[in-house]
């Protein structure tokens, strides 16, 4: 199946091999190169999708942007050109024509796209939370039938997530959804981060504050993974 990602679009289950949707008419192979098989999650501003990369069947994440303002935009293609310049293994990569604009057979509302490396893995409100996928995918070692971690273990994620943070901080990027949905623990034990699509730039934000925003940032995500604990 593949899915027409026209907002106004009543019927997006298209058949595989569909060029355009059978109900709408718009293009559903993307930029010629994706089609979109999966929707994750949606809300008012966009959707993001799993789709297949037709020339090697490869399967990427798709973030997509509804907005008219002015200010959305530019943080959306902003946060494509600072993933486009990194290369750290805890970060979704981009590919240099992977931020592009798509018009629906309407027109009537453009979609902003970001294609992003998919990465695999478990996020930290699931392994902390699921027993079962815990035990099925993971090896709890570091846990007890209360589910409490490692204290050890707990530092190493902070600092890992501290190391991931910089990387994006030092582009001048703010990333401000940072929760255990949007950290990812991968089968090596190392931790990623996702979630990207609306962060905001701090073009505007004292020195000051850029120093110590990091902090806070920490702060916040030892607080929720206290409250999971």
């Amino acid at each position: 199946m593949t899915l027409c990602i026209n907002p106004n679009c009543t019927k997006p289950e298209n058949k595989q091999d569909n060029r355009f949707c059978a109900n709408c008419g718009s293009e559903l192979l993307l930029a010629g190169r994706y089609r979109v098989i999966k929707q994750i999650k949606s809300d008012n501003s966009g959707c993001e999708y799993e789709v297949e990369e037709i020339s090697n069947n490869n399967i990427k994440n798709l973030q997509t942007l509804i907005s008219n303002d002015s200010q959305e935009i530019e943080y959306f293609h902003q946060t494509a050109e600072v993933l486009k310049q990194l290369n750290h293994p805890g970060l979704p990569k981009v590919e240099i024509d992977g931020c592009f604009v798509y018009f629906p057979r309407d027109k009537t509302v453009p979609l902003h796209c970001l294609i992003m490396e998919k990465l695999d893995g478990l996020s930290l409100d699931k392994y902390l939370l699921d027993e079962s996928l815990l035990n099925e995918t993971y090896p709890p070692e570091n846990h007890s039938k209360n589910k409490n971690i490692d204290e050890n273990l707990a530092v190493n994620w902070l600092q890992q997530i501290t190391e991931i943070l910089q990387q994006i901080h030092n582009q001048n990027l703010l990333h401000l959804q940072i929760q255990p949905a949007n950290i990812l623990l991968k089968q090596n034990g190392n931790l990623a981060l996702i979630g990207f699509g609306k962060p905001r730039i701090n073009k505007q934000i004292p020195l000051l504050l850029l120093i110590f925003h990091p902090n806070k940032l920490i702060i916040t995500l030892y607080r929720n993974l206290i409250f999971l604990l």
